[in-house]
């Protein structure tokens, strides 16, 4: 979500091209799309280049102020599974796995969608790891990563659905990347290191810059709700440390 902008008119897209740096700006290197107001989900997906096995279907965080998300659509975490219709769940996943199928993709790939009206608007295909893996491992108790590496031979591809089969994801968890509000001194990093739950720990060797992820934290519970306040309150804990 770095380099993605909301465009509402010519005004918007004038400074936007001029923010960027008009010098340096090249139409062939951007894309546009309808901007489609809705609840971000997405769709984790391993392949073998032939066959399609889903991993879970994943609400987004996606530009959550809360977090201090430094851009409208930066990706700031997600929970796995996602709390929605069994049927909005069943289109997300035909889509991706047809999808998934037809471009021959291999290893654990992510389709990112917006929900809107109950439907799923495919808004892009990452060809990699997307980041929802990390909490679709705690929620499933599963070695993704060991799975992705085993997707690449015949035998491993068997062991992958295997696995997949027999997992079973019962518990919700939510991961949240906690971004500065400012800057944070060097000295407070331990102390937000110690705190339960949180994980991909900064090194205290030297301040954290305002918009710099801080760390990120996972927390996992029986409930969508349970587990999304849980993490909340985690944040709280930060921001008392930070404030």
């Amino acid at each position: 979500g770095t380099n993605v902008y909301k465009i509402q008119n010519n005004s918007d897209l004038s400074f936007t091209i001029n923010l960027i740096n008009r010098k340096f700006f090249d139409p062939k290197d951007w894309l546009m799309q309808e901007y489609i107001e809705g609840n971000p989900v997405s769709c984790t997906i391993i392949s073998n280049g032939i066959e399609s096995e889903v991993i879970s279907v994943n609400r987004q965080i996606v530009g959550d102020k809360y977090l201090n998300a430094p851009k409208e659509f930066m990706y700031c975490g997600n929970v796995v599974p996602a709390n929605i219709f069994a049927e909005e769940k069943k289109l997300i996943v035909d889509i991706s796995l047809k999808l998934s199928t037809e471009l021959g993709l291999k290893g654990i790939n992510g389709f990112d969608f917006v929900l809107k009206d109950h439907y799923p608007y495919l808004m892009e295909i990452n060809p990699r790891i997307p980041g929802s893996i990390r909490a679709s491992e705690e929620a499933m108790s599963t070695n993704l990563l060991d799975l992705h590496v085993k997707s690449f031979t015949d035998k491993g591809w068997e062991f992958v659905k295997n696995t997949l089969k027999d997992a079973k994801i019962e518990n919700f968890t939510t991961k949240m990347i906690f971004f500065a509000p400012k800057e944070i001194d060097k000295n407070l990093i331990n102390k937000i290191n110690d705190l339960e739950y949180v994980h991909d720990k900064s090194e205290p060797i030297k301040n954290i810059n305002k918009n710099e992820p801080v760390c990120t934290i996972l927390f996992q519970a029986k409930s969508f709700s349970d587990s999304y306040l849980g993490s909340l309150k985690i944040v709280d804990k930060i921001k008392k440390i930070i404030k």
